[in-house]
């Protein structure tokens, strides 16, 4: 199962549960939070693996690997490939583009087969075979930026920092095949994006579900089904 505990800018982590191993993507919550969104089952989660060092993403780390927790942050590496072993979980990281050194995640799972997760950039470069579950940002809308930001330091923030929904819909339309059976849109804008022009301008294009990160969605993984 594929659990979303937390996604915008407030806070993001996620949980892939095998039903015997957990593995949890992003410190952005509190560990208890965290605890909740798992139903307590910490003795589950064989590790964490964390996309960069934004407080939304990385802000509770010391919590995690307080509670005996392994926490792997690729980001700290020069190597624009790197690749782990949690669990049953196999990680490759590659760069994203951010503002500060990004990666997203390319998991392989022996039953859930292969789940990308990237968010937190301007575009993705690479191209993915395969895929059985795509999670990947959509965080804002061109025609929703407001006048007010024209020039400021939030606006090239989230110019240089973030997929804009045609950037998506571009990167799903090279990597979507007929393998993929989900795709969610993640870290979406609370001021730029509306999730029901996301939904019609995207689900028409592909013939897998679409659905929009939010707290306490849980999806069954994609060979489950």
């Amino acid at each position: 199962m594929i659990k979303c505990l937390a996604s915008g800018s407030k806070g993001n982590c996620w949980a892939i549960d095998d039903g015997k191993q957990i593995l949890i993507l992003e410190c952005g919550i509190p560990v208890k939070d965290m605890k909740i969104g798992i139903d307590f089952q910490i003795s589950r989660v064989v590790g964490c693996a964390v996309t960069h060092t934004h407080k939304d993403h990385a802000g509770y780390i010391h919590q995690y690997e307080g509670c005996g927790l392994k926490v792997w942050k690729p980001y700290e590496s020069d190597s624009t490939l790197e690749v782990t072993q949690i669990g049953a979980y196999k990680i490759k990281a590659f760069p994203l583009v951010h503002d500060v050194p990004c990666r997203g995640f390319l998991i392989t799972h022996p039953v859930f087969g292969r789940i990308l997760y990237a968010t937190d950039t301007e575009y993705i470069k690479y191209r993915f075979r395969d895929l059985d579950c795509i999670i990947v940002e959509a965080n804002y809308m061109n025609e929703m930026l407001s006048d007010d930001l024209e020039g400021t330091t939030k606006r090239n923030h989230v110019l240089r920092g973030h997929m804009e929904l045609q950037t998506t819909r571009r990167f799903l339309q090279a990597n979507v095949t007929e393998r993929t059976k989900a795709i969610i849109l993640a870290h979406l804008s609370n001021d730029n994006a509306d999730r029901d022009k996301f939904l019609t301008e995207l689900s028409p294009l592909f013939e897998c579900p679409i659905w929009i990160a939010r707290k306490g969605l849980r999806l069954p993984c994609p060979t489950e089904r």
